[in-house]
């Protein structure tokens, strides 16, 4: 009779997981601190961020995001849209759409009639 053994419970691999301050995490991503800068100050890598994080983080960072769109309206209705211009540039990747006319030359042209022509003689 073949006896049958109780699989051993597995342990763990691995280094065991830090505890985060979740809190903290989604401040820093509704600052729009990068990944890099979030996993610095919680002493995490990219990694742990990204496998564990990664919906937290797009949630903070939207309401970031919104945060900064209603502060550029109200700081747009006050009269300085210029810093309303700036951070949407730089923090949400705003541009302003580049309209170009054809592209215009001064180039002075002079009109040769067929009779002012040079003459092509042949030799």
């Amino acid at each position: 009779m073949a006896e049958t053994k109780e699989a051993a419970p597995r342990k763990k691999i691995g280094r065991p997981l830090k505890q985060i301050d979740i809190e903290l995490l989604k401040k820093l991503a509704e600052c729009l601190c990068t990944r890099e800068e979030m996993s610095h100050i919680l002493g995490v890598s990219l990694d742990t961020l990204h496998e564990r994080f990664s919906d937290v983080i797009k949630e903070a960072q939207s309401r970031g995001k919104c945060s900064l769109r209603r502060l550029q309206w109200k700081i747009a209705n006050k009269g300085c849209a210029a810093m309303a211009i700036f951070l949407g540039k730089v923090l949400l990747n705003q541009r302003e759409e580049e309209f170009r006319d054809l592209v215009k030359f001064n180039v002075n042209i002079r009109q040769v009639k067929y009779d002012d022509a040079p003459k092509l003689t042949t030799g």
